[in-house]
């Protein structure tokens, strides 16, 4: 769409929204470890233990990420929900320490970590083998903000409850005969109140009772992907915080 042409054919599926990063959140990265770690999670070695030490026993967290889309055609609002899991050193960063006994011969050198930060895991990275793919964002048939909702899993008895969100829907769309094939059409180029819709749409959320409830956050639309430092020029991938983690969203290719 551009000023001189203000109406335009969509052309949807061309593209998909991805997770590509995600990350424990704060400055305090052993409190961030305690907020996920409960009892059939892996846990933190923190005694000495003799020549060497992970820091960690068996085992990974198990995170579900829900997406609220809204629907325009219904008042029951579409969700996908996609699942990970991550061992605690893809999450968390160690600093190990040394502690000696005796001397020569008889040394032994005991070994013990303590958490000092905090990684991201990059599903970008074909390493990590996990796509966390969600829909098309089509704004003639989904809201123009998705909520993106976090949790680590704990328990497999699973609860539900209703959830009403109100969403936001583009009013600028069509649906034209073009020949014997009806198209959906954009009319103009604008965005914002002036045309949009409210409406509020109810979901069934399933979830299990001894989960970790690690936030929500809510994305427009008109987020850009990327933005570019004004002062440095160099651009940086933009990042979406809940209050517990962090995470990234971005547009991917799947078809040409």
């Amino acid at each position: 769409m551009t000023p001189s042409k203000q109406k335009g054919v969509i052309s949807g599926g061309k593209y998909r929204e991805y997770i590509t990063s995600f990350k424990m959140s704060g400055n305090d990265a052993q409190g961030a470890f305690n907020t996920i770690s409960n009892t059939d999670d892996p846990k933190q070695v923190t005694d000495y233990r003799l020549n060497s030490s992970s820091g960690w026993t068996d085992g990974q967290f198990e995170f579900m990420i829900y997406c609220f889309y809204g629907s325009k055609a219904s008042n029951t609002g579409e969700s996908d929900k996609k699942g990970f899991f991550a061992k605690p050193s893809d999450l968390f960063e160690l600093k190990h320490e040394a502690y000696s006994r005796f001397n020569w011969p008889f040394k032994k050198t005991y070994i013990r970590t303590t958490i000092i930060g905090l990684k991201t895991i990059n599903f970008l990275n074909n390493n990590y083998g996990t796509v966390l793919e969600f829909q098309t964002w089509d704004l003639n048939r989904f809201s123009n903000e998705w909520k993106f909702s976090f949790e680590e899993v704990d328990d497999p008895l699973i609860i539900e409850t209703k959830q009403s969100i109100s969403s936001k829907f583009n009013a600028n769309f069509s649906t034209e005969l073009s020949g014997t094939i009806f198209e959906v059409v954009k009319v103009n180029t604008k965005y914002g109140a002036s045309i949009e819709e409210s409406k509020s749409n109810d979901y069934i959320v399933k979830r299990t009772t001894k989960s970790n409830n690690l936030f929500d956050s809510v994305i427009p639309f008109y987020d850009n992907v990327v933005n570019k430092n004004p002062n440095t020029g160099q651009f940086a991938t933009r990042t979406y915080y809940t209050g517990k983690v962090e995470f990234q969203v971005r547009p991917i290719q799947v078809q040409w």
